[in-house]
């Protein structure tokens, strides 16, 4: 016995409920971030968007970059054992730290030369901290100062990362300055005795800020917007070390204290 379903006229006002068109977003913005769900989803939207000298320096690290990879996997190790038959309508993700409340226990991590990446650069990543209620940090080899970065967010959470330079004046004056704008701790690193060999850097001879050579005429036609965005803000440096123009190699081995 074969059951067949009934059929009836097409339900107009029910296939218009389905319709769901959106008009492209006409932010490039809007539009890679719409469609991200994952980190990852960001990381591969960016990646199309910078020249590749500039994504490998965001994502390379050190030599073969095996502590990079044993890092991934570290966090890809991570299992969460679910409890079941909890009370769970009301979750609070929220966390005090240092005697105020963050909605997240996460606090964003320093990352140098953060306009390489993006024109707008630190004060960016400080204002998207501050609209979750979370805390940024700023990283010595950050592009901007703490004092720029508290004129342009005045109402974030930051802290301050510190490399213990070579010249010790100098590291007193930034931690100075980081004080007196209202930076509230100071993060001290201490696994870089010495500049790591970014092998990706050296291969495509990473400079700061970036030279213009034959090949980078062929890298603005791929990527306009970078290079538009490069030429037409303000000169790309490290705030801590303006008016450095070599290798990041070099300014590592000048900075950093063995």
């Amino acid at each position: 016995m074969v059951i067949k379903s009934k059929r009836n006229f097409p339900n107009l006002p029910y296939f218009y409920s389905l319709i769901d068109w959106k008009l492209p977003s006409l932010s490039r913005r809007k539009s890679a971030t719409r469609k991200a769900e994952t980190i990852d989803d960001l990381a591969r939207a960016a990646k199309k968007r910078v020249p590749k000298v500039v994504f490998d320096y965001v994502e390379g690290s050190a030599l073969d970059e095996i502590g990079y990879s044993r890092s991934q996997q570290a966090i890809r190790s991570v299992r969460f054992n679910s409890r079941i038959l909890r009370d769970v309508s009301h979750v609070d993700t929220s966390e005090v730290i240092f005697g105020k409340k963050v909605d997240l226990p996460i606090i964003f991590g320093p990352t140098g030369y953060t306009r390489l990446m993006h024109h707008v650069g630190e004060p960016a990543v400080a204002s998207a901290a501050s609209n979750n209620n979370l805390i940024y940090s700023l990283s010595t080899m950050g592009t901007v100062s703490p004092l720029e970065l508290a004129d342009a967010v005045p109402q974030s959470r930051r802290w301050f990362q510190l490399y213990v330079m070579q010249n010790r004046d100098d590291s007193v004056a930034i931690i100075k300055q980081a004080r007196e704008s209202g930076f509230e701790a100071l993060i001290l690193t201490v696994d870089t005795p010495v500049g790591g060999i970014r092998l990706r850097d050296l291969r495509n001879g990473l400079t700061i800020p970036p030279r213009i050579r034959i090949s980078t005429v062929f890298a603005i036609a791929r990527k306009p917007i970078w290079w538009l965005n490069l030429f037409t803000t303000k000169k790309l440096e490290f705030a801590a070390f303006r008016g450095w123009n070599k290798s990041l190699l070099e300014l590592a081995g000048t900075i950093y204290s063995p």
